[in-house]
């Protein structure tokens, strides 16, 4: 669970090393290895997945708290003046 910025970003940073390790994982085994790469990829895949989660819930998290501070009431629906 990502508690603040600082920690959003070293998810965001592991998320990359991920991706580029999948990336190489490609280049290493070739396209004769495809059924090999699906294979060591599910991890690697899993975890990203896993992270982009966390990111997502943190994000959304934010978000909702901001809108809640602001007293932004304006996604209210509206009512005609004088109705009650």
């Amino acid at each position: 669970m990502i508690k603040n910025d600082r920690e959003l970003e070293i998810v965001r940073e592991q998320i990359q090393r991920l991706v580029s390790a999948l990336a190489s994982l490609k280049r290493t085994t070739g396209h004769a290895g495809e059924k090999q790469f699906y294979v060591l990829a599910e991890g690697c895949v899993d975890q990203i997945a896993e992270l982009q989660g966390d990111v997502d819930d943190y994000i959304t998290a934010e978000k909702s708290e901001n809108f809640e501070s602001s007293g932004d009431r304006t996604t209210q629906p509206l009512r005609p003046q004088g109705a009650a």
